[in-house]
């Protein structure tokens, strides 16, 4: 009977005990912007600073890929000894890359007997981080990149080859800036001859691209796993290059210049994100390119990234010097492995 009263009085105990740690008990949530890990995780960092541990620790993990429409729930459990601070790292295990969203609605403590336990307080917020597709490593690719590159900027450089120079002289039509008649040439032909610039073309590459909303999530991801490829290539070989897509929620046209390791992370989380929602939404950065031709005509080379090219989408492509298309289902389809597609990329875009 004694022996009863009194396991019912240390159970009694350790329950008040439990109850009384939830004031010394804080947690941090530890997100990371980017995530190049095969096994990407979030971590959730549970300080103790009670004198008896918290025996299982139990916390319940709600993950949305906005982009690929997967979504899944995760709970993983753990114990926090006594004046101590532990650092749990729970997979979030994907199957799809993009910008993840991740809310950690509850965090529970139970008592060593689980008879009781009580709510973690946790600031109510939402946590992302973009899981970064698998690439290819495209370095045959990316070093004929560089020479080309090095090539155009020392042709460049010299005088007389600027782009943004005289293209030739031609006669005075109306309209014509009187800033521009060559007075000799005009003097020694008796009309007036004017000088003609060319349209000044910034020694970058533009690598735009449109994802069809026709695609299967696994081509969805062969999409990106190439794109992000060609991204990186560049980037390895220090090619100052801009990305540009057109952005759904702001329906603006975005340009993103990729200068080193930091700014191709950001551009990369950023395009992960953009996800169209109206099923007219189809084409829209070749529909930009083509309205808006200036743009294009900035950039020595442009590379155009999509799906299953259609005739509508053919008979939009500019007609521009330097336009590439790169066709993810005719080069790098889904049923070849990424290595097995780097001979036709090659093969495409060291032209």
């Amino acid at each position: 009977m004694w022996l009863v009263i009194l396991a019912g009085f240390v159970v009694l105990l350790c329950i008040v005990a439990h109850q009384m740690l939830r004031h010394h008990v804080t947690v941090a949530v530890h997100a990371t912007e980017y995530t190049m890990a095969e096994h990407p995780v979030i971590e959730i960092e549970i300080q103790n600073t009670g004198r008896i541990p918290l025996f299982q620790v139990k916390a319940v993990l709600q993950i949305e890929n906005r982009v690929f429409e997967e979504t899944k729930k995760i709970g993983y459990t753990g114990l926090v000894a006594a004046h101590s601070n532990k650092r749990f790292a729970i997979p979030l295990d994907m199957e799809y890359p993009g910008t993840v969203c991740i809310t950690v609605p509850k965090i529970i403590a139970k008592d060593f007997f689980h008879l009781s336990f009580f709510q973690i307080a946790l600031e109510k917020k939402e946590y992302f981080t973009t899981i970064m597709p698998q690439t290819i490593r495209l370095d045959r690719l990316a070093q004929v990149w560089k020479e080309n590159y090095e090539k155009e900027r020392f042709f460049l450089h010299r005088k007389g080859n600027n782009l943004s120079e005289i293209l030739q002289y031609r006669n005075y039509v109306r309209g014509d800036s009187r800033k521009n008649i060559n007075w000799k040439l005009s003097a020694k032909y008796d009309e007036w001859i004017v000088r003609e610039f060319d349209t000044p073309t910034d020694n970058f590459v533009l690598l735009t691209f449109d994802v069809p909303h026709s695609l299967s999530k696994e081509e969805r991801k062969r999409f990106y796993e190439v794109l992000v490829s060609i991204c990186q290539a560049y980037m390895q070989q220090k090619v100052v290059y801009n990305i540009g897509w057109f952005d759904y929620e702001s329906r603006h046209f975005i340009c993103y210049e990729i200068v080193d390791f930091a700014h191709y992370l950001k551009a990369v989380s950023l395009l992960m994100k953009n996800s169209p929602t109206d099923a007219k939404d189809w084409y829209d950065s070749l529909q930009y390119l083509r309205s808006h031709k200036e743009v294009g005509a900035k950039y020595a080379r442009v590379i155009y990234v999509t799906e299953d090219l259609t005739q509508e989408q053919q008979r939009m492509l500019p007609m521009q010097e330097g336009f590439c298309v790169v066709d993810i289902k005719k080069y790098a389809p889904v049923t070849q492995s990424l290595e097995e597609a780097t001979g036709a990329l090659y093969a495409l875009l060291s032209k």
